[in-house]
């Protein structure tokens, strides 16, 4: 069961601007004021645990603003899985979501680029397929022609 928005808000403070927690009471190990929970080391999230019930920051100061539990998921629209500013949250889909990825898969060390032969191929996923975008002699050209696809086909 979801801790409800009564509990959360006798239990925690959410300061949207800098998009920090605070126990709001003292008690046994814990200092009013003080911030919960920690950064995971793996994923970059920060976790909280209220309850004995782990959660996601992220989540938790979308249920603590808007009133509502996210339908899906929550979007860092800078990338920065630590910022949990209320502005730098969204509802998103997991698609749209992917949109917004800056972690680099590829070898070659950009967005939507890989090394093809002699040259370097780009290439774009939107509406689950894979689209070719051409091959090129340099990776900035390929990610130049990456970076337009994504202006057009990814509503970030």
């Amino acid at each position: 069961m979801l801790i409800s928005l009564a509990r959360l808000l006798e239990e925690l403070s959410y300061d949207g601007e800098t998009g920090l927690f605070t126990w709001r009471r003292s008690r046994r190990g814990v200092k009013a004021g003080s911030f919960p929970g920690s950064v995971h080391k793996h994923t970059g999230y920060v976790e909280i645990m209220v309850d004995g019930r782990l959660y996601l920051a992220h989540r938790l100061a979308w249920f603590y603003m808007t009133g509502n539990w996210p339908i899906s998921q929550i979007d860092h629209r800078n990338g920065v899985r630590s910022d949990n500013s209320f502005a730098n949250l969204r509802e998103a889909t997991n698609r749209s979501n992917a949109h917004n990825r800056t972690k680099i898969l590829a070898k070659a060390g950009l967005l939507g680029v890989c090394r093809s032969g002699r040259g370097f191929k780009a290439a774009i996923r939107a509406d689950g397929k894979s689209r070719y975008l051409g091959t090129y002699d340099t990776a900035k050209e390929a990610h130049a022609a990456y970076l337009s696809a994504k202006r057009t086909m990814h509503s970030v």
